[in-house]
């Protein structure tokens, strides 16, 4: 990659200087605005529907062999990468349809498939809240699968098959680099299968 942050993505930034006034219905009126406007380049796709009867929706783009699932607000009061998401679609389809010429997006479009769900939890959302309507953190629910949500985006893992994954979640604040005093603005995170677990082959690779 040429830059870390290129100056076209910059100017195709679309969500809101404040995230947490996105809602359910303007991140579905984006999405379906900008898969009507990227043709071909963007699939829009309805996954499942919340508790509380809201649409979730998955919009995948790029050809590549590297297939990567991402999906944001999974805690309904963490919008910050569901506008990440939106900015970032934006970026990538203008190259895709032939609006704009990027290398940096023509080297994702051509190395990866890259599936997003940028509101996973919109009835968390709505309520300013980590859990779903049922008062589940969806974060937690991978074993028991207990709301729609989590089975939701169980079925997309295993319909979709990624190669790497990525749950995003906001960063809070006052988190430092290790012990410093230096903000930490960005975490990522390849953690164990469980307590004690050795570093496997898989883990190595998402590190």
């Amino acid at each position: 990659m040429g830059s870390y942050l290129s100056e076209s993505m910059t100017r195709t930034r679309v969500a809101p200087r404040e995230p947490a006034t996105l809602d359910p219905a303007s991140v579905a009126d984006f999405l379906g605005q900008l898969a009507a406007k990227a043709g071909a380049g963007l699939v829009l796709e309805p996954v499942g529907r919340s508790f509380l009867d809201r649409p979730i929706q998955a919009a995948t783009i790029g050809h590549g062999p590297q297939r990567v699932l991402a999906w944001s607000q999974m805690h309904g009061d963490e919008p910050t990468h569901t506008a990440v998401l939106l900015d970032l679609l934006t970026w990538l389809a203008a190259v895709a349809n032939g609006e704009a010429a990027d290398e940096d997006a023509a080297a994702i479009l051509s190395g990866v498939t890259l599936s997003v769900v940028p509101l996973l939890n919109p009835d968390g959302a709505v309520l300013g809240r980590r859990e779903n309507a049922q008062g589940i953190d969806v974060n937690r629910d991978a074993r028991r699968l207990a709301s729609p949500e989590g089975r939701m985006l169980r079925a997309a893992v295993e319909r979709f098959r990624p190669d790497f994954a990525f749950n995003l979640h906001n960063q809070n604040a006052r988190s430092t680099v290790g012990r410093s005093k230096r903000p930490s603005v960005v975490a990522l995170m390849a953690p164990p299968l469980d307590f004690g677990c050795p570093e496997t082959e898989q883990i190595v690779r998402a590190k």
